[in-house]
């Protein structure tokens, strides 16, 4: 790792890109990168065992440019490609990005003058959806550029889930956040094997970080297609968002107890949500299973729930009318009614 101030002009930053039969798409994704304004940089293609093209791609464009390098690796998944990425990576600064999306060329400078003005450990950028055939802003959790502590971060996190937030790729992380051990510090890496990864690991990210920046420009484009991973409804998903509300408690317990009032606030407006996915969509959980998991967690959390400061008031409703055995059946029969609206949550 270079000797330099992190914050410095000459701070190197290492921009891991996981590779999986992204083919039609990988080329735009590295050209973006290359173009950056910022050109100090250590370019990391992880192939995770791609069937397609991609792999010679990746070949090629490391005879191209000396800042890339390439790792052809059995397929493991998203996880265990960030993973091998971060432990080949030498740079002061972090930056993921998803191998069918691409970046604006002043990304990764305006994120780093983010950070550099407000001494941050993260920087976090807004982004826009691309859908082919046209492009659509989000609405950003901030409108202009911000600076903000951790607790107030992590606040927003779970009270509110935004995307910004929530995903690992439009973010310029300090290389210790991922690293550094001590106190209630441990190293952090992205789960093996889950769909979710980013909500196992990026609020941790954020609660290690001393300061988080704010820039509110687009500078992430989000590409939009039928067959990528956050399209795919199946019932082992709903186990792993299952998993993540367990992951929850389990953090707190070791990290910050103070924290689970907010926390169990989220796990209530998550296991909501799944029950209203169960009732639209009853091939996620076709034996009943899923949906008993997750009334017995909103039972065991009823009183907290009820007590809980950031619960909203008609939030409670909902709980208090689901603990008397209303809330089910009347969506249910709600649900059948093709007239109107299949949600009354």
């Amino acid at each position: 790792m270079q000797n330099e101030s992190d914050c410095n002009t000459d701070a190197l930053v290492s921009v891991i890109i996981p590779i999986y039969n992204v083919s039609q798409y990988l080329d735009r994704c590295i050209k973006s990168i290359l173009n950056q304004t910022y050109k100090n940089l250590d370019i990391i293609l992880v192939d995770d065992g791609s069937t397609d093209s991609s792999p010679d791609k990746c070949d090629k464009w490391l005879s191209k440019d000396t800042r890339i390098k390439v790792i052809h690796k059995n397929n493991g998944g998203l996880s265990d490609a960030r993973n091998v990425g971060l432990e080949a990576s030498i740079g002061n600064w972090i930056v993921f990005i998803d191998s069918d999306d691409y970046v604006m060329p002043e990304m990764i400078q305006k994120l780093l003058d983010a950070v550099k003005k407000n001494k941050a450990d993260i920087a976090i950028c807004s982004y826009f959806l691309d859908y082919g055939t046209e492009k659509k802003s989000i609405n950003p959790i901030f409108k202009k550029k911000s600076c903000f502590s951790r607790d107030a971060i992590i606040l927003k996190y779970f009270l509110y889930k935004p995307g910004e937030l929530v995903v690992a790729w439009n973010k310029l992380y300090k290389r210790k956040l991922f690293f550094e051990e001590g106190g209630n510090h441990k190293k952090i890496f992205y789960p093996i094997g889950r769909l979710y990864e980013d909500e196992y690991t990026t609020y941790k990210l954020l609660y290690k970080a001393n300061k988080i920046a704010w820039v509110p420009d687009e500078l992430y484009a989000y590409v939009q297609r039928e067959s990528g991973i956050m399209h795919t409804n199946k019932p082992s998903n709903i186990l792993d968002i299952i998993n993540i509300i367990y992951d929850y408690d389990i953090w707190a317990d070791n990290t910050n107890k103070s924290l689970s009032p907010v926390i169990i606030s989220a796990q209530g407006r998550m296991c909501l949500s799944l029950l209203r996915r169960f009732i639209r969509e009853p091939y996620l959980d076709p034996t009943g299973e899923y949906n008993k998991i997750v009334q017995n967690i909103l039972r065991d959390k009823y009183n907290e729930l009820i007590s809980n400061s950031y619960v909203k008031p008609k939030e409670k409703i909902k709980y208090f009318l689901f603990n008397i055995g209303i809330l089910i059946p009347f969506k249910k029969i709600f649900h059948k009614n093709k007239n109107r609206s299949s949600s009354c949550l």
